[in-house]
């Protein structure tokens, strides 16, 4: 099965770059167009609410908002382990950033019921472009 009704954006950054890039990567393919703050506030209020962590080392911040044009999952991988947003030992982050559910963020959200992902994303042999190829075919290599 292939998730392709998603906006997939795989980045890789030192944990401190992380929002920045995030910003960065979102307004660059107007993911977003209002001014970016509202998303990092927003982001910070979300984990506020309580830890997003769904595997060890991997957090999963998420917003529900209108000024989301697209839902896009941005997946950013740290060099080394990292503090953000209040975790520390974080290996990657992957946002979700949607104005209302669909059926492809379902099947997304469906294929993180198994370890299989996470381990593929947290493998370093594999690229950027390995792991957004592996989730927009929904687990297949």
């Amino acid at each position: 099965m292939h998730y392709t009704g998603l906006n997939y954006m795989i980045t890789s950054c030192r944990q401190e770059d992380a929002l920045t890039e995030l910003e960065r990567a979102v307004t660059q393919q107007h993911v977003i167009d209002k001014p970016i703050d509202q998303l990092v506030d927003d982001i910070k209020k979300r984990e506020q609410l309580g830890s997003t962590e769904i595997y060890p080392g991997i957090m999963m911040p998420h917003i529900n908002e209108p000024y989301v044009n697209q839902t896009t999952v941005v997946v950013t991988r740290f060099t080394q382990q990292a503090k953000l947003l209040g975790h520390s030992g974080i290996r990657a982050a992957i946002f979700v950033l949607t104005n209302g559910a669909t059926d492809a963020l379902a099947e997304f959200m469906h294929l993180l019921v198994d370890p299989r992902p996470f381990e593929y994303l947290l493998d370093r042999h594999h690229t950027n472009a390995d792991v957004k190829n592996y989730f927009i075919k929904g687990g297949e290599n």
